[in-house]
């Protein structure tokens, strides 16, 4: 007899392990893998308080891996999946909104509701329209369980998490990377779903998700397919066994069966191009050297971002081809967005330079990006570091493992009683009273321990990620500061001194052995020769642990521009692109997913991205090396441009005997990206006219109408004819103090072709538009030849069609915007 197929409520209790009335993703506690534990922290974050299933589902990737293998075995696996919907009421408890979900599903399907005396008032709902809407705000995608033993998890599009800033909380539409009031979070590959439950229509935003199963497909054919499932590439449909046949056409030592297929570069590029209507990119790591063999290839943190984002700002996925920094173990993600810096210290040009000002790339400042890792789980927030700053990280957490071994209670309670006796020493100068006695002392060294073996237990999960840099350096400063009270002042001088030195001296090695050598070598604590040793060790370790962590957050936030450690020479394998794990805080600013400890979180080896995939369409034959290099000779001259204009100011002040002007100091930034025509006439070009505070009156409102009404018609008549899509040179100006940039010059360049062709250019400052065309031309030319020798200064000057409307007009900026004007 054929089994009913009856839907079946649930709820869901994540942190109740001991009374889940059903265990949604399967497995027991002992058994978690990494998927199922990152999916319970990430449905938990998204407020997923009650499940429906679906049993009895046909899914139609797993038929086609049933067919291609599963079918042909032995031991029956079955046809037949369960798909696991997911929602979220807040407000609710999980047994609540369980009953809200049933009533509401029975609702949508046009009948009565059961009227039972558990529910409330919020139950009574009778029009399924309401119903529906309902169901549709809370839904936040589905899993699909496979009937397979290990690797079950299928199909699975979840909801996308936004992240919080402090400025933005509602979801964000569109990447505006100028404007650091939008919300940070960028995934424009991310497609809506519709989702059919019994004639019932659902919306979830995410793209698609599944385990690598080892029998259909390995890392690279799933996150293929992963990426094949974003919106660029319109409506396909393509199961992960045809993409591992497809790569297996181009193996000359292929096997007569799927299984435990590997998938090299030359493979996944084969599957990419059997592709109809797209091409397969193929980018090397720039570095040489810098992996376990002598041939291998990484990326040094600009060039990786440089290569990325101008395919992520189109839509267009990204497959990164690297290894596990500790195992060396090849493997492949899908990288899929990216995170907008929260804040961007920009380096700006000095009056003395003139008003020169500097030049730099924007995209080398992003850090945070997002990945689909099958062996993980989908929507990966991590970050971008180089190699070196692990290393410092690993440094101090082995220095804190090892100190914390050594902490026992009864070493804690002695080192208690020698710093009081200390600090009664007569004719002794301490910066600080006695706060504690022993006993009160002797707790506190305790609980700092406490504090700081949780920290370390983080970061042995999260190296490197943001919230445990904070924890670890806020747990170290408030043990040096407990420490420091029972220092004398000639100690601390002394001790300062030594940091100093060994930083500056050789900062690229663990001096934790030097430190106990100097201290002895100054006779510190030599008044107590019985625990000089034990002083000096917890001192040594916990100042060369401060310093370290300040060492390598150091090189996270100057990097590129230079530090204080900017003497070090770092060799290339130190400056080498990884990517760790940093997960997104919540609305209050929490690390993690609700405090949730960190056993439970999955483990995510720092990845060491080598090669770069993209499956481009046919549409864009322009690379980002193009792209890259029409940016640099547009950026040169613009900035070139700018310094022309203050020269001719000054020069025209002479001849009238006036005092020149002070020349405004500005740093200029550009920025790339391949964009759809119609994106960027509907999304980019109204960015422009937005300040950092809107202005609310209907005069501004109309203002900003007519410019734009004006600045799409002229861009429409007068550019050639544009193709789909469009290579975007976006180049902008920020003066000293301001936070944002203002956008001064669009460059639309073609991107059929791989000449660099400009096809028009929009003007948004007033001001440039003196010096960069035909009358001024000449002397462009000689300024970039005197400048930039190197450089083709010919191409730097093709523009294009000029296309003038000055956001200048509208927008009302102070006035250390307006440029001088030149007669």
């Amino acid at each position: 007899m054929p089994r009913k197929r009856t839907p079946q409520f649930f709820p869901f209790m994540p942190d109740n392990k001991e009374k889940r009335e059903y265990d949604v993703l399967g497995g027991t506690e002992s058994v978690w893998s990494n998927q199922v534990r990152f999916l319970y922290c990430y449905l938990d974050d998204l407020g997923v308080n009650a499940v429906l299933v679906e049993s009895d589902y046909f899914d139609w990737d797993y038929l086609a891996q049933y067919k291609a293998f599963y079918s042909t075995g032995a031991f029956d696996y079955g046809n037949r999946c369960e798909r696991i919907h997911f929602f979220a009421f807040p407000g609710l408890s999980p047994a609540e909104a369980k009953e809200e979900l049933q009533c509401l599903f029975s609702c949508a399907l046009g009948s009565e509701p059961p009227r039972t005396a558990q529910m409330g008032e919020y139950l009574q709902r009778t029009e399924s329209g309401q119903a529906l809407q309902t169901l549709r705000d809370a839904y936040c995608g589905f899993v699909v369980r496979r009937p397979l033993h290990r690797q079950y998890l299928g199909r699975t599009v979840l909801a996308w998490r936004h992240g919080y800033t402090e400025n933005a909380t509602e979801p964000y539409e569109t990447q505006v990377f100028y404007q650091s009031v939008a919300h940070p979070c960028v995934c424009n590959a991310i497609p809506d779903c519709e989702v059919h439950i019994a004639g019932i229509t659902l919306y979830v935003h995410g793209l698609a998700w599944q385990q690598q199963d080892m029998a259909t497909g390995a890392c690279a054919t799933v996150s293929l397919w992963s990426a094949l499932q974003a919106e660029v590439y319109g409506p396909r449909r393509v199961a992960s066994p045809d993409l591992t046949r497809m790569a297996k056409e181009m193996d000359s030592q292929e096997t007569h069966t799927l299984s435990l297929v590997y998938v090299g570069d030359n493979e996944l590029a084969a599957a990419i191009r059997q592709q109809p209507g797209l091409s397969s990119e193929f980018v090397r790591g720039d570095l040489n050297g810098g992996g376990l063999h002598h041939h291998t290839y990484t990326f040094s943190l600009d060039n990786f971002s440089k290569h990325v984002l101008p395919y992520l700002r189109c839509g267009i996925p990204l497959l990164v081809m690297g290894a596990h920094a500790s195992t060396h173990k090849q493997h492949v993600n899908c990288l899929i967005g990216f995170r907008e810096p929260d804040h961007i210290d920009l380096p700006i040009g000095s009056a003395a330079e003139g008003g020169a000002s500097s030049v730099i790339f924007e995209d080398v400042h992003y850090r945070s990006f997002y990945v689909h890792d099958d062996g993980v789980g989908p929507n990966i927030r991590v970050r971008l570091i180089c190699q070196r700053q692990l290393d410092f990280f690993n440094e101090a957490c082995q220095l804190l493992a090892e100190l914390l071994v050594w902490c026992t209670d009864s070493v804690l309670a002695h080192l208690a009683e020698v710093f009081c006796y200390r600090h009664q020493l007569p004719n002794q100068s301490f910066p600080w009273a006695n706060p504690y006695s022993a006993n009160q002392l002797s707790a506190a060294l305790k609980q700092a321990a406490d504090g700081l073996r949780h920290g370390v237990s983080w970061a042995s999960k999260f190296p490197c990620a943001q919230f445990v840099y904070e924890k670890l350096q806020h747990q170290v400063d408030d043990v040096l500061v407990l420490v420091c009270h029972y220092l004398t002042n000639d100690e601390l001088e002394k001790i300062n001194h030594v940091r100093f030195h060994l930083v500056r001296k050789n900062a690229l090695k663990r001096h934790s052995s030097r430190v106990r050598k100097q201290f002895a070598k100054d006779n510190l604590f030599s008044n107590l020769p019985e625990s000089a040793d034990v002083l000096r060790h917890v001192l040594s370790s916990l100042f060369s642990c401060a310093d370290f962590l300040n060492i390598a957050q150091e090189l996270d936030r100057s990097w590129p521009h230079g530090s204080q450690y900017a003497q070090l020479s770092l060799p290339d394998t130190d400056t080498a692109a990884l990517l760790v794990m940093d997960p997104e805080r919540d609305k209050l600013g929490r690390p993690g997913v609700k405090g949730r400890p960190f056993e439970e979180w999955p483990l995510w080896v720092p990845f060491s991205p080598r090669s770069i995939h993209v499956a481009v369409p046919e549409e864009i034959v322009t690379r980002p090396k193009h792209l890259l290099r029409a940016a640099e000779e547009k950026l040169a001259a613009v900035s070139t441009a700018y310094r022309m204009q203050w020269q001719a100011v000054a020069a025209q002040a002479a001849r009238q005997g006036s005092a020149a002007p002070f020349p405004a100091s500005v740093c200029w930034t550009v920025t790339c990206a391949f964009v759809d025509q119609a994106t960027y006439f509907e999304r980019w070009l109204p960015r422009v006219a937005i300040e950092d505070q809107p202005v609310e009156d209907a005069s501004y409102q109309r203002q900003r109408e007519l410019w734009l009404k004006e600045a799409r018609y002229q861009l429409y008549c007068k550019a050639p004819l544009m193709g789909r899509f469009l290579g975007l040179v976006r180049i902008a100006f920020r003066s000293e103090g301001e936070k944002t940039a203002t956008p001064a010059v669009d460059f639309l360049l073609d991107s059929t072709g791989s000449d660099q062709t400009v096809l028009a250019h929009m003007m948004f400052h007033r001001g440039l538009d003196l010096v960069l065309h035909e009358n001024n031309r000449t002397a462009l030319l000689q300024q970039l030849a005197g400048s930039y020798p190197c450089m083709d200064v010919e191409q730097a000057c093709r523009f294009g069609e000029k296309v003038i409307c000055f956001a200048d007009k509208v927008i009302r900026k102070r006035q250390v915007h307006s440029s001088p004007s030149v007669k």
